[in-house]
């Protein structure tokens, strides 16, 4: 069922379960038991009086009221899900939301989502064959709630202290040696922003189903004194890693930083862009700039010198490049090929270092359930060139060079056509349904990882300027500064012999 208000209100509820609600008489409808995305839809439909146009029930029922008689009407349905969630609980995690055609014409502002906060407000009547007046008398009209009862989980999140240090200008030198480990790698009140060392298995931003585990909403917790002395709006992500990839991640508290790093971003973009045709991977001097270490499955010895005769020469930039194309409409996995095709977005990142060939130990290195074959594996240092989605996943197993702990992407090969992995294999389901298991029996390190971390992040140190009307910005500043945060361990630095 759609929320963006596209068909007609009654066509989208036709067949809608319906409950007399305890008190009046108004019916509640709820659209969607049985979907496989476990969601559902639910209004309150009021009598109208033709005389008048106005409801004649007067009862009112609060966000949290709906929701307990909703999952009491599809406990079915959440009696199969482990470790089901209550209202409270699923209003903690901005699981539900709130969708009216009539509040904005703006359509971010049709859907709020709502919280623990929003519990006690009042649900809005849907007035049934509601005319232009009926709507005036009933402000709120077609209005409904949208409730993900099985929502993503992400218990990464409580692994980290999201902290943020007392002193101004902060480095955390030893981050990775506390227990448990400080997410908060370095704080920058002065212009603005702080960089995130975010584990592997965590959002970066909110999702759809989940609205508090997640990075952003972390540091917005701790931004909160932050902004009160500075009256600043809350933070944002200049740049994102995917839920799987773990490492540096800036997120930006002044909105000053966040305009700033746009415009970086904008330049490296256009700067990409003139530099598709002729592959010249030249590095520029100023820009952001991010190194990837990832781990890769070698199926033999000479794997790794393949690698290197074609694709890296050290101290050359040029002969460094991996350069592959990708359809940005396809569906994950995507396909890479080395020959370009029309429509297809080029995707590029140079090798920077390439390891000896090792052992992977324990059962984090499996994508089954054989434990006892030590399986190869050698860690390479890249730096991204161009953004695309699972370009370093993608690349790696397009030169059958997957990297451990991949489930998208094992099974890819030269011919660009990947083959997904089985849906009724368990492992798979884990990845697929973004780890929806009990929090209690998760573990810093699952039994799959995938090994892929940001270890490298920099950009041009910046300055307050004013503009010729008097504004704040911030620029790059004259001295040619760069702000460069490293990262010396990733998950996997122990495990490798």
């Amino acid at each position: 069922m759609s929320d963006d208000g596209g068909k007609d209100t009654d066509d989208l509820w036709k067949g809608a379960h319906e409950v007399k609600l305890p008190s009046g008489n108004a019916i509640l409808q709820v659209q969607g038991i049985g979907s496989p995305t476990r969601t559902v839809f639910a209004r309150i439909c009021a009598p109208v009086s033709e005389e008048s146009s106005v409801v004649v029930d007067a009862s009112s029922y609060t966000v949290q009221q709906i929701l307990h008689i909703i999952l009491q009407e599809i406990q079915p349905e959440t009696n199969a899900i482990p470790n089901n969630l209550d209202a409270e609980e699923l209003l903690g995690l901005g699981s539900i939301w709130r969708l009216s055609k009539t509040a904005h014409h703006q359509s971010k502002w049709k859907r709020t989502r709502l919280f623990q906060q929003n519990a006690m407000d009042q649900v809005s009547y849907y007035c049934g064959a509601s005319s232009a007046n009926t709507r005036k008398h009933n402000k709120g009209a077609e209005e409904s709630l949208r409730v993900h009862y099985c929502p993503s989980r992400f218990p990464a999140v409580a692994f980290v202290d999201w902290t943020l240090p007392l002193m101004q200008h902060t480095t955390i030198q030893s981050a990775a040696q506390t227990q448990p480990p400080t997410a908060i790698q370095h704080y920058d009140p002065e212009f603005g922003f702080c960089v995130v060392h975010k584990p592997s298995g965590l959002p970066s931003h909110a999702t759809v189903d989940n609205g508090v585990e997640n990075v952003l909403y972390s540091i917005q917790q701790q931004q909160q004194q932050f902004q009160r002395q500075h009256n600043n709006k809350k933070c944002s992500l200049p740049q994102r890693l995917d839920i799987d990839t773990e490492g540096l991640l800036v997120v930006a508290m002044r909105s000053e930083f966040a305009s700033f790093m746009g415009r970086l971003l904008q330049d490296k973009t256009l700067l990409q862009n003139s530099n598709n045709d002729n592959n010249d991977g030249n590095r520029t001097t100023s820009g952001i700039h991010k190194q990837y270490k990832c781990l890769l499955r070698v199926p033999n010895t000479k794997a790794r010198e393949s690698l290197i005769q074609q694709y890296y020469r050290h101290n050359d930039s040029k002969q460094s490049l991996v350069i592959h194309y990708t359809d940005p409409k396809s569906a994950a996995p995507k396909p890479f090929v080395l020959e370009p095709r029309i429509g297809w977005q080029q995707c590029a990142l140079r090798i920077i270092e390439v390891g000896p060939i090792g052992t992977l130990q324990g059962s984090c290195n499996k994508h089954n359930n054989n434990t006892q074959e030590e399986e190869k594996v050698m860690e390479v240092t890249v730096e991204l060139l161009t953004g695309r989605t699972h370009q370093i996943r993608g690349q790696f197993a397009a030169l059958n060079l997957p990297l451990v702990g991949d489930l998208l992407y094992y099974c890819n090969n030269m011919n660009g056509k990947p083959q997904q992995p089985q849906s009724g294999d368990s492992t798979w389901d884990k990845v697929r349904n973004r780890g929806v298991q009990d929090a209690q029996d998760y573990s810093p390190h699952p039994p799959v990882v995938l090994a892929l971390q940001c270890c490298s992040l920099s950009f041009p140190k910046p300055k307050w300027d004013s503009t010729p009307r008097g504004r704040r910005v911030l620029v790059p500043d004259d001295s040619k500064e760069v702000c460069s945060f490293a990262l010396d361990r990733a998950w996997w630095s122990d495990l490798v012999g």
